[in-house]
């Protein structure tokens, strides 16, 4: 799942988590999890000033988001002076694993 701002919501995108309006004490939402965007329930979204939704899969590249690349990369680098430390190793692979399995968990199933 992804936090995107309400201005990259697209048609046919699906909500993770519930949307509620900001700032009400309301325990009823705008809209449900599951719930496929349209059109109108954006520009709903966007009248009522929500700001940001949360949407399954990773369909958005954000201005200053890494890829799983660039996130592996960056760990080798940061690792780099303690490749001979066993138990650094155990924890870089630890860091790894977390990294590819967020990716993973963000590719949506069915």
């Amino acid at each position: 799942m992804q936090n995107i701002p309400i201005n990259y919501a697209q048609k046919g995108m699906i909500l993770a988590t519930e949307v509620f309006q900001p700032g009400s004490t309301s325990t009823m939402p705008v809209c449900g999890k599951g719930v496929v965007l349209t059109e109108s329930l954006i520009e709903r979204m966007v009248r009522i000033e929500i700001k940001t939704i949360c949407v399954e899969g990773h369909p958005v590249s954000l201005p200053g988001e890494l890829s799983l690349e660039e996130q592996l990369a960056l760990l080798d680098r940061r690792f780099r002076k303690v490749n001979d430390v066993p138990r650094m190793i155990e924890i870089k692979e630890m860091f790894r694993k977390c990294l590819v399995r967020s990716k993973e968990d963000e590719v949506p199933h069915g």
